[in-house]
């Protein structure tokens, strides 16, 4: 008897529970200063910290050796590092003062475009 109420409970919950869209554009958090030092083949590449993670934006990679190449009908971007490619970035990270550290730097926006690293998705997001 219990297993049965048990059952019914969960189909209750899962049938009252609705299903919510974040509209494109909306704000979804923050990316912070953070002084961290991010390199990609011993390059500096300007990087957030955002959920403890450090991010690059992929149109960047563009001058470390990656092809980054927009797919307007699929809404994705492919990133693919190619052997031999120039890295021709001059980017030094800044010293970011103690007074900005852990304080919010971008805001983050909900959107529905992928990305793929070398054909696999990553995970992305929007600033």
């Amino acid at each position: 008897m219990i297993k049965k109420s048990l059952f019914i409970s969960i189909i209750v919950l899962l049938l009252s529970t609705s299903v919510f869209a974040i509209p494109i554009g909306s704000k979804t958090g923050n990316t912070f200063y953070t002084n961290i030092v991010a390199t990609i083949d011993g390059y500096d590449i300007e990087s957030y910290n955002m959920n403890d993670y450090t991010y690059v934006v992929a149109e960047d990679l563009r001058n470390y050796g990656f092809d980054v190449i927009w797919n307007e009908e699929k809404r994705s971007l492919y990133i693919t590092k190619i052997q031999g490619k120039e890295v021709v970035s001059k980017y030094i990270s800044p010293v970011i003062n103690d007074y900005n550290l852990g304080k919010p730097a971008l805001s983050v926006y909900y959107t529905d475009i992928k990305a793929y690293i070398n054909n696999e998705m990553v995970l992305s997001y929007n600033i």
